[in-house]
C-alpha cells in the first residue's frame, strides 16, 4: 500500500528529536509527478466540497493522491483532508 506523507510529516522526519516523528517503516518513494487527472480532480474537490482560502492546497494534494490512486495519507492535520472520503487519514498521534 502506498501511503503519502504531507509535509509536516516529512519535515519531523529529518529531526530524530522531534517529539512527534513518526516511526516510519518501510521503503520512502520520492515525489509524485503531474499527473492529466490531477487538475479536473482538484476542481470537482473544490467545487464539490466548497474549498476556500489555504485549504485549496490541500484540495490539490487530495486530487493528485486520487490521481495516482494513493488512498491513505499520513499527516497531523487529518481534519483539513476529512472532507474527502476517497482518502484514509493517518494520524500518527492518534492512540489505538
Amino acid at each position: 500500500m502506498l501511503i503519502l506523507a504531507d509535509t509536516g510529516i516529512l519535515l519531523r522526519l529529518v529531526d530524530p528529536a522531534e517529539p512527534l516523528r513518526p516511526p516510519i517503516e518501510g521503503k520512502v518513494i520520492g515525489t509524485l509527478a503531474e499527473h492529466a487527472a490531477t487538475r479536473p480532480n482538484w476542481r470537482k474537490l473544490v467545487v464539490t466540497h466548497q474549498v476556500r482560502g489555504k485549504q485549496v492546497h490541500d484540495a490539490r494534494l487530495a486530487a493528485s493522491m486520487i490521481a495516482h490512486g494513493i488512498t491513505h495519507i499520513l499527516t497531523l492535520n487529518g481534519a483539513d483532508f476529512a472532507r474527502y472520503p476517497q482518502l484514509t487519514v493517518i494520524d500518527p498521534t492518534d492512540t489505538p
